[in-house]
């Protein structure tokens, strides 16, 4: 659910603009060492290892069905029910106000409904 007065980090991945919101927990990540994981959703690129924390980083050009490349350099990380995931991005845009998004029609990316979706076991 949006807040009023809730924040978005905006960020572009492939010419295209999305945001997500800022929760309690986030930051914005160099990835480094990305580790796939056999037999899980395509959407998650796999583990990472940040600042003690595992990290399931997600696949964000497949969440968005736009064409994927090799080599994302950064992620912008969220705490969500205890566990931390991240999203593979080309470049962190800015922060911004929910009024902001829906003038300008950018896309916002839901923690919740993509954690929906995904089988951890499929």
């Amino acid at each position: 659910m949006l807040k009023k007065d809730e924040k978005f980090i905006i960020f572009s991945l492939n010419q295209q603009t999305c945001a997500v919101p800022i929760f309690d927990s986030h930051q914005v990540f160099a990835i480094q060492n990305l580790s796939p994981v056999p037999m899980v959703n395509a959407n998650i690129a796999g583990l990472t290892y940040y600042d003690g924390h595992i990290v399931t980083v997600l696949n964000t050009a497949k969440i968005l069905s736009i064409k994927d490349k090799v080599g994302h350099k950064q992620a912008v990380l969220l705490r969500y029910e205890n566990h931390y995931y991240a999203y593979l991005v080309d470049q962190i845009l800015e922060i911004v106000e929910r009024s902001f998004l829906q003038k300008n029609k950018i896309k916002i990316l839901s923690l919740d409904e993509i954690l929906k979706t995904l089988n951890f076991h499929e």
